[in-house]
């Protein structure tokens, strides 16, 4: 994994500890594995799928022995399915986009994870994925700024420049408009330590943000669902910081 990797994993080891939320297990994609055939391995393993199918071979092998009209019923239940007992967790995070993205999300039903029972999440890194690629992310649920204000930044800099904007445009913009208002505040205070860290913060293009001491930034993020006819907002950013 890379440094992207190891800074998610370490956030959400340490939000799954301050919310008593159990974090049944970690894999990591090598930045060299970039193949489908070497997801594939990572994810079968995560998803334990080889032990969950011998359990329903063996379980077969014992009611296939036996002659009463429940063990046969049972049998013809069991026929119907590819493997026995559930995953161990109910929600899996996929912090990362583009192909890793693409290519594990239909790779959990493939090895028999129920999307009824598990939820995908993942970060603001999907929303440079294709989403519309297949029903697997369907139901997936991930944080972003809100896309509201964003698609009104998009579409006044298309008509002042004839193209679409990169997505860290708005990055850009929010920090010279910021310093803008910041070079308006009176006595030249604008730029001391107090101003920057305001608790409050400050709202951007891309929602609300504020700088912390220590030097760490913080976002109202909103919580985003894909759906067959596109995104939606399940959870709006918040905003203001007041409940923080």
């Amino acid at each position: 994994a890379g440094a992207y990797g190891r800074a998610a994993v370490a956030a959400l080891k340490e939000v799954t500890a301050a919310l008593g939320v159990a974090l049944v297990d970690i894999a990591y994609f090598p930045e060299t594995a970039r193949t489908a055939s070497e997801i594939s391995e990572i994810v079968r393993r995560l998803t334990d799928y080889d032990a969950r199918r011998s359990r329903l071979l063996a379980q077969r092998r014992a009611l296939a022995g036996r002659d009463d009209e429940v063990s046969r019923e049972t049998l013809r239940r069991l026929k119907t399915l590819d493997t026995l007992g559930g995953v161990g967790f109910d929600a899996v995070l996929i912090p990362d986009g583009g192909l890793v993205l693409t290519t594990v999300a239909p790779l959990l039903p493939y090895y028999d994870v129920d999307p009824r029972a598990v939820r995908i999440l993942g970060t603001a890194a999907w929303e440079s994925a294709d989403l519309a690629s297949g029903p697997a992310l369907v139901g997936g649920w991930f944080a972003a700024p809100p896309p509201e204000t964003r698609r009104s930044f998009e579409a006044r800099f298309a008509k002042l420049f004839a193209h679409a904007p990169r997505r860290i445009a708005t990055l850009a913009y929010d920090a010279v408009a910021l310093a803008g208002a910041l070079a308006r505040m009176p006595d030249g205070a604008g730029f001391d330590a107090a101003a920057l860290t305001s608790p409050s913060g400050f709202r951007g293009v891309d929602g609300l943000f504020r700088f912390d001491p220590d030097g760490t930034n913080e976002r109202g993020l909103a919580v985003l669902e894909v759906t067959a006819k596109g995104v939606i907002t399940v959870s709006p950013a918040p905003r203001s910081f007041a409940a923080f």
